[in-house]
């Protein structure tokens, strides 16, 4: 909240256009002071590790509308900063994935999203949902879309699976995401070339990225 009076008298002023700039957005804002002399200034979702990050703000000359030119010329612009003081989110994990129809462990998949969570704005993972301001749902599945010809050919397993978050203050679904496709083969099993399937999708994970929030 920014809250503009006039020097002289102490009243509040109004109608006068604030800028705001800072390194969390590509572009700067505009906000004008209302009747009682005050801009709020909403800060949307933030996906970030940084904990102080500074956001600046400064009066609008552009958009003022000044009478005669001596006014410009008088004027000083002054930048005006202040620490945004961010604390990164609770979340709750629930995931599930299946390899051709049976429930399998996926600690190694689980410690990649969540160091990628953990990297990318210095999230909490908790325990119990209660505690949560956010839940990460996760589900892959694996299938065999053909039969193998022949011994001379390998199992071929898919991975297919989706990410979600959502915000348990009002269950509502904020971000929702298709995990990359991955293939796994195996020459012996094809419960083998599913879990092949599965550990593709952590190294695309790995290498691209998650949510292409970073």
């Amino acid at each position: 909240k920014i809250k503009c009076i006039d020097k002289s008298n102490g009243k509040p002023l109004a109608g006068i256009p604030i800028k705001i700039f800072w390194d969390m957005e590509n572009q700067n804002s505009s906000i004008i002071t209302n009747s009682e002399g005050i801009a709020n200034y909403e800060i949307k979702r933030i996906w970030s590790s940084a904990k102080n990050p500074v956001i600046k703000f400064q009066i609008n000359y552009d958009d003022l509308y000044l009478k005669t030119p001596e006014q410009i010329l008088r004027l000083d612009p002054k930048v005006f900063e202040t620490n945004i003081n961010i604390e990164g989110p609770k979340i709750f994990l629930s995931a599930t994935v299946n390899n051709l129809g049976k429930v399998i462990d996926h600690k190694d998949l689980s410690a990649t999203i969540k160091k990628y969570f953990v990297d990318l704005s210095s999230a909490e993972f908790v325990k119990s949902r209660s505690k949560a301001d956010l839940e990460l749902k996760y589900y892959i599945n694996t299938e065999e879309r053909s039969k193998r010809l022949n011994n001379k050919y390998p199992f071929f397993v898919y991975a297919t699976g989706s990410l979600s978050i959502i915000r348990l203050e009002n269950n509502e679904e904020i971000y929702s995401i298709n995990l990359p496709e991955s293939k796994g083969a195996d020459f012996n099993q094809n419960i083998i070339a599913g879990k092949r399937a599965i550990k593709n999708v952590l190294k695309e994970i790995n290498d691209e990225g998650l949510l292409g929030l970073n």
